[in-house]
């Protein structure tokens, strides 16, 4: 029977060290580019040698994390250094978000197993068994997750599954949150978030239930320990149990490592399995928030939030019972069942913040109490410190635990292990890189190079490109206002030749309540609809949720089942289940179903999209690609050459597909499996508020989900200009958030611009014609500012690069 495999993180060589003395069977590390722990010390090529080289002599296998979203001007540098990489270190496995490298691997007829990281956010087994057909060996699922759910899809052996047991949690699914971006320029799916999940909020509502402006950490997670949970793991059929924290200590790795070690073997050894208080104590002293189980026991915990405090707390050491206060110092009395030592570090806990002391002298007194363990304890603190009795005290920092983190470290190898003194293959991976290769996959890489991009520039010109706006709502009595006032507007027959309008309907936006009470009713009304506007040239798309745990794949599916069984084939895509879906289906039908992909799948390279792309069917129209929203015009652009540059290499009269960007409304920031209590606001809305005063409208989805969106709407309708000259001509407007009346008014307003605009795409060298163009551009944005809609509004990330 093969143990579960315990998986360990190394933001640096001294925890890589700590990680294998204490008993890992796997480290992960990040390279210094491309990882998604940007501000952990990571591995440079010589250390990753060296790394390799450690591992390798204690049976370990050495995992490289490359899991970020890579831009197209990254793709040369990155097939560089895994040529580069497969030529002088042994690597066990990739782990990665981004497919680009997927493809590079492929390319490169490389044999390395590649791990699907958390952030790729699968929760479903549909979109599992997609990255299966991809070729990922293993698949780190999100931690939104519970047993049965785990359980359902380990079960079904689609590839080997590996969950995090131990470390922080962000709030949002991995690879969904766009919240950083949004206050800032620094991107979770770029290994630089700065964490505004660990910030205070308040939590403000129209309704009675919000009125007092409650304050806290609202988004702040507690940490994930799931160390009384092993043998149910285990059981499930889980290969692999991973521990968070390349931002860790060496002390960290050692202690945490090596309480999950001695858990796993006494599983295997069949002994009993109540875990020690003291290694508890142990847990939650060496860094951690609350510790809790996460999602594993229910879709919706109570007490997932760290409401309190967002670092670290450590234990509860006591209760001030008494203060003594002299001239120069004070006394604190604390009794506690806690060992105390020189050095430790407590935080008291009062009502005007948190003071941390550094012990240094104190005394203890016998407890005449025979019915408790609890030592008293006069703990000397500066006269200074302000605290009541009553206060709680916390060990923050615990000596001892130190100590024995260095004895780890002190070890001369991994226990219960021999060194593997076959030194052949430490070094070198065994995995000959063939030169012809290697440079082919610089082949697809054309942006740079100016002869070749403005080739491409004239060919789509002949080519004849159209133009599309589209706009996305959750009401069809919405929609129907939308397709009169377009009708009254007099744009459809101007959409006829050469702006294609898109109405994407979102029925699972709607909360819980409403999708039970009106999902069949508000499809029906759909299916009326769409044939009323395809006689105006106007094109209805069905969103799929980003977010569909198995649970939901049922109601999902029927409504698309129903949808085609009534000749309905146009699907907007935010989730890879549907990816599969539809790539099954396809192969047993030869009607053509026509596709958007969402920004949910955050594609920022045309490598990325030639893997998705890879095993689909012919009758699947690829329509448009919405590109990540942490982007700038110049990044998309160059993904879009390349990408258009493939494709004309084998059809010249090909349709392309067009590329797209969210332009207009409020972007969802995070999606989180938390559950809000709405019933107490009588608007039905909530909004988290920032130190800066910004509001965060907070919605709940069809499965309960929480959806937070930007505080200020997005709107690009100033930059049409720029972005079609950049081979943008796709705009998606978002109305699920809009007023009454502001969804057309955004819908006409764009059309207008790429009205103005889009014969620019005739011919991009024609600078008069572009210029013409920029200042009727100008012209138009002038006039919308004076629109009520048109205030207050952020241009995102379209010249502002994301770190």
């Amino acid at each position: 029977m093969n143990k579960i495999e315990l998986v360990v993180p190394a933001g640096g060589y001294e925890q890589l060290k700590s990680a294998v003395l204490a008993g890992a069977d796997g480290v992960y590390v990040g390279f210094e580019k491309y990882s998604a722990r940007a501000y952990a010390d990571n591995f440079d090529l010589k250390n990753l040698e060296r790394a390799s080289e450690y591992c390798h002599l204690n049976n370990v296998k050495l995992y490289l994390a490359l899991n970020t979203i890579i831009k197209e001007n990254e793709l040369h540098g990155l097939a560089d250094f895994i040529s580069g990489i497969l030529k002088r270190v042994r690597i066990d496995a990739f782990i990665i978000q981004d497919f680009a490298l997927l493809k590079i691997l492929n390319d490169l007829d490389c044999s390395v197993p590649v791990h699907a990281s958390t952030q790729v956010n699968i929760h479903n087994s549909f979109s599992a068994e997609f990255l299966k057909n991809l070729g990922i060996k293993r698949i780190i699922l999100s931690r939104e997750m519970t047993l049965e759910e785990i359980k359902k899809i380990a079960e079904k052996d689609i590839a080997d599954i590996e969950i995090f047991c131990h470390g922080s949690q962000c709030y949002s699914y991995s690879g969904q949150c766009y919240f950083s971006t949004s206050v800032g320029q620094r991107s979770g799916n770029r290994g630089t978030c700065p964490q505004p999940c660990r910030m205070k909020y308040k939590l403000i509502g129209n309704g009675n239930k919000w009125k007092s402006d409650q304050e806290g950490y609202f988004l702040s997670k507690c940490d994930l320990s799931l160390i009384d949970r092993l043998p149910e793991i285990i059981n499930a059929g889980v290969k692999a149990i991973k521990i968070e924290g390349r931002m860790k200590t060496p002390e960290y790795v050692a202690i945490v490592t090596s309480i999950y070690r001695k858990y796993i073997d006494i599983f295997y050894k069949g002994s009993n399995y109540p875990v020690d208080r003291q290694d508890i104590f142990k847990l939650k002293q060496v860094f951690s928030r609350k510790l809790n189980n996460g999602y594993f026991s229910e879709k919706f915990p109570k007490e997932i939030i760290s409401f309190r405090k967002s670092g670290s707390t450590g234990n509860l050491f006591g209760r001030i019972s008494g203060i003594e206060t002299g001239k120069e110092k004070k006394i604190m009395l604390v009794d506690s069942e806690m060992n105390l030592k020189k050095d430790d570090i407590l935080e008291i806990w009062t009502k005007k913040g948190n003071e941390r002391i550094k012990v240094k002298n104190f005394l203890t007194e016998d407890n005449n109490n025979k019915n408790t363990k609890k030592i008293k304890y006069r703990i000397e603190t500066n006269r200074k410190i302000f605290f009541a009795v009553g206060d709680r005290v916390f060990k923050y920092f615990d000596k001892g635990l130190e100590e024995e983190a260095a004895e780890i470290s002190d070890r001369k190898n991994k226990p219960g292990h021999e060194l593997n003194r076959n030194t052949k293959g430490l070094k070198n991976s065994n995995f000959p890189i063939d030169g012809k290769k290697d440079k082919n996959i610089k082949n697809d890489i054309i942006y740079n190079d100016i002869d070749k991009k403005n080739e491409i520039y004239r060919r789509i010109s002949s080519i004849k490109i159209r133009n599309s706006v589209s706009l996305i709502s959750c009401s069809p009595s919405n929609i129907k206002e939308i397709i009169q006032g377009i009708d009254s507007a007099g744009e459809s027959a101007e959409n006829g030749k050469g702006i294609r309008i898109n109405l994407i309907y979102d029925l699972f936006n709607a909360d819980k309540k409403s999708y039970a009470e009106n999902s069949k009713k508000s499809i029906n009304e759909f299916i009326k609809l769409s044939s009323y506007a395809a006689k105006k040239n106007i094109v209805f798309y069905f969103l799929t949720p980003a977010i569909i745990h198995d649970d939901d794949l049922n109601d999902v599916s029927e409504a698309v089942n129903y949808l085609i069984g009534n000749n309905f084939y146009n699907f907007y895509v935010s989730n890879y289940a549907f990816l599969k879906f539809f790539y099954d289906y396809c192969g047993k039908t030869e009607k053509i179903f026509n596709i958007i992909l969402a920004h949910n799948f955050n594609i920022a390279n045309s490598f990325n999209l030639y893997e998705l792309l890879r095993e689909k069917p012919d009758n699947i129209c690829l329509k448009e690609v919405v590109f990540s929203p942490e982007l700038t015009v110049e990044e998309v652009s160059n993904a879009v050459v390349d990408f258009y540059g493939k494709i004309l290499k084998k059809n010249n009269e090909l349709v392309l597909p067009l590329a797209t960007l969210y332009s207009y409304g409020y972007f969802p920031l995070m999606s989180a499996r938390v559950k809000y209590n709405f019933s107490g606001d009588n608007s039905g809305n909530l909004f988290l508020r920032d130190k800066k005063n910004y509001s965060f409208m907070i919605r709940s989805d069809f499965s309960e989900n929480t959806i937070i969106y930007n505080s200020k709407k997005h709107n690009l309708v100033s930059e049409t200009a720029i972005l079609i000259q950049g081979l943008i001509n796709g705009f998606l407007i978002d109305a699920r958030l809009l007023k009454k009346g502001e969804s057309i008014f955004a819908l006409n307003s764009f059309l207008e611009a790429v009205r103005i605009n889009r014969r620019i795409a005739d011919d991009y060298f024609n600078i008069a014609r572009v210029m013409k163009a920029k200042k009727e551009t100008e012209k138009l944005t002038l006039r919308l500012l004076e629109s009520e809609y048109f205030k207050d509004f952020t241009k995102g990330h379209v010249s502002k690069q994301v770190i």
